[in-house]
């Protein structure tokens, strides 16, 4: 795992994720979260999802005029 900062030095590596802070590293990355085989589940199943246009959903729109 490597953890970058949104800061211009890179946070030191934490022994494990109980001691991470977003006080202290105000950005956590987690690289490789998923593996090759769950990124790819993931997309088949993103593909095959019903998407709905923001005009099609007038409460999200409601919430969120600016969008």
């Amino acid at each position: 795992m490597k953890i970058k900062s949104g800061q211009v030095r890179q946070a030191p590596l934490p022994v494990g994720l109980e001691s991470f802070s977003f006080h202290q590293t105000p950005v956590l990355v987690i690289e490789n979260f998923w593996s090759a085989e769950e990124r790819t589940q993931f997309r088949q199943a993103m593909n095959r999802a019903n998407w709905n246009q923001l005009h099609d959903l007038s409460y999200v729109r409601q919430d969120f005029p600016n969008s």
